[in-house]
């Protein structure tokens, strides 16, 4: 399943390593925004980046529905 990234706590720094192990480009740092964001599309669903995000900024859901439990408990 994919994962979600917790804006408020994520710190979107350009050499995140979070984006750095990720080797399918899911993750990546967006110069124009000048934050982290995320492709789903392009996610393999390993959840590794998840493991290297400092901050703990980046979770991986194990299910859908997880996903969607996260992304309504960090819209909340």
């Amino acid at each position: 399943m994919p994962v979600i990234v917790d804006y408020d706590i994520c710190d979107s720094v350009e050499g995140c390593p979070a984006v750095m192990i990720c080797d399918a480009g899911a993750l990546y740092y967006d110069n124009s925004s000048g934050r982290v964001q995320y492709d789903r599309d392009r996610c393999r669903d390993c959840g590794t980046c998840a493991n290297y995000c400092a901050p703990a900024a980046v979770m991986h859901a194990a299910t859908e529905e997880e996903w969607q439990e996260l992304k309504q408990m960090l819209r909340g």
